[in-house]
Formats: structure tokens, C-alpha cells, sequence
């Protein structure tokens, strides 16, 4: 499958958005932590393969920030997590933190409407 999404310039139609596992409420109540179970390395890869090359980088030109979006999803979609990670330090100190408070739905506006049917 992965090589099939890497040259597959439609892959943000073909493959769904998939968001990670939502923990459980009562594993959520007892703890003070993620709300989301984090993406399996292949799961990560397979979702960065959606937008690749999509033509439009909105999520970008939009971002508060500027991260570089498409350039981590390249990395992520590579399995290079942790360089995908020091590149995202470069436009956010603190992206771990920003991350959890940023406005996730006015960021999901801005990208294609074939790729954020199930914004949070």
C-alpha cells in the first residue's frame, strides 16, 4: 500500500482521514494526559501520505506560526519521526505545547474540503 500512496498524486482523496484512538472517559478521568492514544508509525505515515503534494499547502501559508507542514509530512511519510520533530522546533519552541491549545478547526479551515471532513 505505501508504495502505491507515494506516487499517487489523489492520495488525500483515496485515503480517508483517520484520526487517532480517543482514550477511553474513564481512563481520561483518573489520568492528566493525552486525550488521544498516538498514531502506530505506519498509521503516522499513511495519514501524512493524504496531503503530500497536494498543490494547495493552505495549512501553511495559514498557519500562525509558519511551520512548515508539508516539509514534516514528507519526513513523517519517510518514518523519520525525529527529524520531522527538530524541523517543527525551527518555526516553534514549544510545539508539543502549542499544539494541544492551537486552534485546530480555524487550522482545518484552511485546508481542502476533501481532507477535513472530520475536523475535531
Amino acid at each position: 500500500m505505501a508504495n502505491r500512496l507515494i506516487n499517487n498524486d489523489f492520495q488525500f482523496i483515496d485515503v480517508g482521514r483517520q484520526d487517532p484512538q480517543k482514550k477511553d472517559a474513564r481512563t481520561r478521568a483518573r489520568e492528566f494526559g493525552e486525550i488521544y492514544e498516538p498514531y502506530k508509525p505506519q498509521e503516522a505515515a499513511s495519514q501524512a501520505h493524504r496531503c503530500l503534494h497536494c498543490g494547495n499547502p493552505y495549512c501553511e501559508w495559514k498557519c500562525p506560526v509558519h511551520n512548515y507542514i508539508p516539509n514534516w509530512l514528507q519526513l513523517v511519510a519517510e518514518g523519520n519521526i525525529l527529524e520531522a520533530a527538530e524541523l517543527s522546533h525551527k518555526t516553534n519552541t514549544l510545539p508539543r505545547c502549542a499544539a494541544g491549545c492551537a486552534p485546530r478547526i480555524a487550522c482545518a479551515r484552511a485546508t481542502a474540503p476533501s481532507t477535513t471532513g472530520s475536523a475535531r
